[in-house]
C-alpha cells in the first residue's frame, strides 16, 4: 500500500511539472476573515473550482459551471462510486463532529481555498427550486484523501449538551456554531434531512426558508444522537434539556426567596410568586432542592447545584455540614455498570458534597412545594429539576431505518446499516454490540468517539478497495464532576476496578472532557 502511495504522489508531482496545475488552497487560507460567528457559509457544498486545463477542454461549448454541476449530478445519480467520494455526516453532536475531525485527520483532507468556494458561490447562488448538489474533490492526493466532507445539522450550532448540568448553576457557553465549526476541513448545510434513498444513494433536504434540495453521496454516517427524556407538562419543576432550561433554573435557583417555586416551562406559578413576595427566605435555610434521575447528568447536577448552595452558606456565616439537594434515582444503587464497591465508593463522595440519596423510588410530579413518590411518599421541596437521561433520535425511525426498541439504529460489526448500501450509523443513536464481548455501548460521548475513530478507520478502507476492522470497544470508562473542586472516574482494569476520587477524580474527568470536546471557537 506505500508503494502505491508513493507511485500516486510521483505520478502527480509529474503532471503538475507538465503544466497541468490546480489552484492552490491551503488550509489557512480557508478561514474567512470577513466571516461572523452566527454567518451560514455561502455556497458551501456547491463549491466547484475552476479546474485544470484538461478539465476545461472537456466542458460542453456555452456551458456554465452551475449547468455542468446539475448535468454531472444526473449523470452519477446512480452511480454506485463517483471519482471524488463525497462522505456525509447527519447530525452535528458529539458522535457527529468527532466522526468529521477522525476522518479529516485518516483521509489528511486540505479545506478549499477562499477563492475556490466564492467561484462555486457566484456560479450558483440566486439558483432556486430543485438542485442537485455534487461537491468537488479537494486538491489532495489519492482516491479516498480526495473525499470531500459535509454536514448536515438542523440546528445552527452545536449543543454541549454533557455541560448542561453545569449551565444551570452557573453561565456556561453552552453552543458553538457549526459555521464556525466548518472553517476546519468539513463543510455544514442547516437542513432538515426529509429522506434517505440508499439505491440511489441520495439525500432529499428540506432548509430552513422551505426550499427542497438534493445532496448525492458515497458514504453516509447517521449520527443524529439523543435527546434528553423530558417531563410530562403536569409533572411541574424544570427539565434538564436545553440551554433555556438552564436558564430558567439558574434564574430561580438566584432567585428563590423562601418561597415554593412550582415552575413548569414557563417559570414560577402564580401562587408561588405570591408566597414568594409574602415571605422572604429566611436566612436559616437554603432551597430544598430535589434532582430526579440517578444518571451522570442528575448525579453531576446535583453535586454542582450542593456545591453552590454550601457555598452560599459559608458565605452568610452559616453552618455548611448537612445535605442541600437529594437525589432521587428509581435504581437500586447508583452507577450500575460498574461493581457495587465503586457504586457504594461514587455514593460516599455524593454524600460528603452534600447530597443525600434516595434510591429504588420513583417520583411522580413536583406540586405545592413537595415531590409526590409513587406509592405516595412525599418529599418538600422548594426546587426540583427532572434529570431523566437520554433516548436516542426518533429521526431513524422516521426514515425507515432498522431500530430496535429503544429506538436505536441496528448495525453490524461495521457500522454499517442491514440493507442500506453505503450506510453506516455511530453515536447515541446506534446499537454498537462488541463482537467480542456481546457488551451493547452506552450513550456517552467517551464511546462515541471511539466509534468514531473507528469508523473513520473503517469508511477510509471502503474507500481504498480492501477490507475494513471489525470494530471493538475501547475500555469503559465513566467519570463524573462532583462540583468544581472534585470529582469521580472509574474504569475496569484486569478485573479490577480502578476507582479515582477527589482532585484526581476531576484531574480525570477534565481530561476524559478534553478529549471529546476538540471544538474550536
Amino acid at each position: 500500500m506505500d508503494a502505491n502511495k508513493n507511485m500516486n504522489r510521483n505520478m502527480n508531482k509529474n503532471m503538475n511539472r507538465n503544466g497541468n496545475k490546480r489552484q492552490a488552497g491551503s488550509a489557512e487560507n480557508d478561514v474567512q476573515k470577513g466571516e461572523t460567528a452566527g454567518d451560514e457559509p455561502r455556497g458551501d457544498l456547491l463549491r466547484e473550482a475552476k479546474g485544470n486545463d484538461d478539465e476545461a477542454k472537456k466542458r460542453p461549448a456555452g456551458g456554465t459551471p452551475a449547468g455542468e454541476a446539475r448535468a454531472h449530478a444526473a449523470a452519477t445519480r446512480n452511480s454506485p462510486v463517483r471519482e471524488a467520494p463525497v462522505i456525509v455526516v447527519i447530525g452535528g453532536g458529539y458522535a457527529g463532529l468527532q466522526t468529521l475531525f477522525a476522518l479529516k485527520k485518516e483521509l489528511r483532507l486540505k479545506a478549499a481555498n477562499k477563492a475556490e468556494r466564492d467561484s462555486a458561490a457566484d456560479a450558483c447562488g440566486g439558483h432556486s427550486g430543485q438542485r442537485e448538489r455534487t461537491p468537488t474533490p479537494a486538491p489532495v492526493e489519492g482516491r479516498a484523501a480526495g473525499a470531500r466532507l459535509i454536514l448536515i445539522d438542523r440546528h445552527a450550532s452545536h449543543l454541549r449538551k454533557v455541560l448542561l448540568f453545569r449551565g444551570a448553576v452557573h453561565p456556561e457557553k453552552m453552543q458553538v456554531p457549526f459555521a464556525n465549526l466548518a472553517r476546519h476541513g468539513f463543510e455544514f448545510l442547516q437542513a432538515d434531512v426529509r429522506s434517505i434513498h440508499s439505491a440511489e444513494r441520495k439525500l432529499e433536504l428540506k432548509r430552513p426558508d422551505g426550499s427542497r434540495e438534493t445532496l448525492l453521496y458515497d458514504r453516509l454516517v447517521v449520527a443524529t444522537g439523543s435527546v434528553p427524556r423530558t417531563a410530562i407538562e403536569e409533572r411541574g419543576g424544570f427539565d434538564l434539556s436545553d440551554p433555556a432550561d438552564t436558564d430558567r433554573i439558574r434564574a430561580a435557583l438566584g432567585a428563590w426567596r423562601g418561597a415554593a417555586v412550582g415552575a413548569g416551562a414557563g417559570g414560577a406559578d402564580a401562587a408561588g410568586q405570591a408566597r414568594k413576595a409574602a415571605a422572604p427566605e429566611p436566612e436559616h435555610r437554603s432551597p430544598r432542592s430535589v434532582v430526579v434521575g440517578g444518571g451522570l447528568s442528575g448525579i453531576e447536577l446535583a453535586a454542582e447545584w450542593a456545591d453552590e448552595l454550601l457555598r452560599r452558606r459559608r458565605d452568610s456565616g452559616l453552618a455548611a455540614d448537612t445535605p442541600v439537594v437529594t437525589l432521587v434515582n428509581a435504581g437500586e444503587r447508583l452507577l450500575p455498570q460498574a461493581s457495587a464497591e465503586a457504586g457504594a465508593r461514587l455514593e460516599r463522595e455524593l454524600r460528603a458534597a452534600g447530597v443525600a440519596l434516595l434510591h429504588g423510588r420513583r417520583a411522580v410530579r413536583f406540586m405545592d412545594g413537595q415531590v409526590e413518590l409513587e406509592g405516595g411518599e412525599r418529599l418538600p421541596a422548594d426546587l426540583c429539576v427532572w434529570a431523566l437521561g437520554l433516548q436516542a433520535s426518533p429521526a431513524a425511525a422516521s426514515w425507515g431505518l432498522p431500530v430496535d426498541e429503544a429506538g436505536r439504529i441496528v448495525v453490524d460489526a461495521s457500522l454499517r446499516i442491514g440493507g442500506w448500501d453505503g450506510c453506516h450509523a455511530v453515536g447515541d443513536c446506534a446499537r454498537i454490540v462488541d463482537p467480542a464481548t456481546g457488551r451493547i455501548e452506552g450513550m456517552s460521548c467517551r464511546e462515541g468517539t471511539s466509534q468514531a475513530k473507528w469508523l473513520a478507520k473503517a469508511i477510509r478502507a471502503e474507500l481504498e478497495g480492501r477490507p475494513g476492522p471489525v470494530y471493538r470497544s475501547a475500555p469503559l470508562v465513566l467519570c463524573a464532576s462532583l462540583g468544581p473542586n472534585r470529582g469521580f472516574a472509574w474504569t475496569r482494569l484486569h478485573g479490577r476496578d480502578l476507582v479515582l476520587t477527589g482532585s484526581l477524580g476531576l484531574l480525570a474527568r477534565r481530561y476524559t472532557w478534553k478529549l471529546v470536546d476538540l471544538l474550536p471557537d
